[in-house]
């Protein structure tokens, strides 16, 4: 277990999504400053009618080539505020999220988790 002093969120989106609609975040330089274990929190907003997904993304480029490091899918409209989390390890430059939303408008952000590399002389 990490303290929670030792890690660092890192803001992605705050945004509100209809339905059939994709929001992707730019890039994070995730590489040379973080641990190579990143991990998304997302929180869905009170009284959402759509289903969100989300995904943590990761590539060596800054605008493509990503490739998926975890999702969250089938965020649904519970009504209230819910909190998801998926991590996994990075091993590309670049970190992203993805979200979706389906059959509704949903008030969502995304925050990706981090710790600091010790940099050492």
């Amino acid at each position: 277990m990490r303290y929670t002093n030792e890690i660092e969120s890192n803001w992605q989106m705050g945004t509100t999504i209809a339905s059939g609609g994709t929001v992707t975040a730019t890039g994070i330089d995730w590489g040379p400053y973080w641990e190579p274990h990143a991990r998304m929190v997302v929180t869905q907003g009170a009284t959402p009618s759509g289903t969100l997904a989300a995904t943590l993304q990761q590539s060596d480029v800054l605008g493509s080539g990503y490739t998926d490091v975890g999702a969250i899918d089938g965020i649904g409209s519970t009504g209230g505020t819910a909190v998801y989390e998926v991590g996994g390890a990075v091993t590309a430059r670049y970190v992203r999220v993805v979200a979706t939303c389906t059959g509704g408008t949903s008030l969502m952000s995304a925050s990706v988790i981090g710790k600091r590399r010790t940099i050492t002389e």
